[in-house]
C-alpha cells in the first residue's frame, strides 16, 4: 500500500506546485509587460484552464516516474541485489535543479 501513497503524494505535490508556478508566471508576465487585462480573461485562463492542465500533465509524469522507480526497486530486491541509490543530498539538488518533484527523488 506504500507505492500508491507515494505515487499520489508525488502527483499532488507536483500538480499543486506547477499550478502555482503557472499563476505566478502569468502575474509576472502581466507586471513586466505592463498588460492591462480589463475583464481578467488572462488571469482566469491561467488559474482555471492552463494551470490545471500543466499541473495534471506534470503530476502524471511525476507519478509515472515514482511508479517506475518503485518497480525497479522491487525487481532489484526480488533478485537479491541492492538497488543503486545516490546520496540524499545529491538527489535533492538534482530534483530541485531539474524541476522534478522532490518526492520522486527522495523515494
Amino acid at each position: 500500500m506504500r507505492e500508491p501513497g507515494w505515487l499520489l503524494l508525488g502527483f499532488l505535490v507536483r500538480a499543486v506546485t506547477d499550478w502555482a508556478v503557472v499563476i505566478a508566471a502569468h502575474a509576472a508576465q502581466v507586471e513586466i509587460l505592463d498588460v492591462f487585462d480589463r475583464h481578467d480573461g488572462g488571469a482566469m485562463a491561467a488559474a482555471f484552464a492552463i494551470g490545471p492542465m500543466v499541473g495534471l500533465v506534470t503530476g502524471l509524469v511525476t507519478g509515472v516516474q515514482i511508479a517506475l522507480r518503485g518497480s525497479r526497486r522491487a525487481h532489484a530486491e526480488a533478485e537479491g541485489a541492492r538497488p543503486r541509490r545516490w546520496p540524499a543530498a545529491i538527489r535533492c539538488v538534482f530534483g530541485g535543479v531539474l524541476g522534478s518533484s522532490p518526492v520522486s527523488w527522495l523515494r
